[in-house]
């Protein structure tokens, strides 16, 4: 593994916590998708739940002598092809989302930028008003 890539996503997970909750997510994002070939350590809840039932499943397929080693793992590979499409729907779900919180974000920044010339148009209106 190379050091000096760590230390780079060292830095930039250093940054991003400075950085509101929400800008964080798309810094991630952006790096994730910029970064293809460093692995995300972040845990859904999803994948917790995933495993508890991928767990109680395996067990029960152990304690059960009709399965063979073979359909075991075939089930097992059928849960993990699975589980890998759920947890691209759920990516897919969640860049929606930050897309859109960013549109969002864009949008009340607009309107703050609206009401803030507005108001300094009032206050030089007023300030002239004042003169004469």
């Amino acid at each position: 593994m190379n050091t000096s890539n760590c230390g780079g996503d060292v830095n930039h997970f250093d940054s991003d916590a400075l950085l509101p909750p929400r800008k964080r997510l798309l810094a991630g994002l952006k790096r994730q998708s910029s970064d293809v070939t460093v692995p995300s350590t972040s845990h859904v809840g999803g994948d917790f739940e995933f495993t508890a039932r991928f767990n109680s499943s395996l067990k029960g397929r152990l304690a059960d002598p009709r399965f063979s080693n073979d359909d075991i793992v075939e089930a097992s590979k059928s849960d993990a092809i699975e589980a890998a499409k759920n947890a691209e729907l759920a990516r897919a779900r969640a860049e929606t989302k930050a897309a859109k919180a960013a549109k969002a974000m864009a949008a009340a920044r607009s309107a703050l930028d609206l009401v803030a010339i507005l108001s300094e148009r009032a206050a030089k209106r007023e300030k002239s008003e004042k003169k004469d």
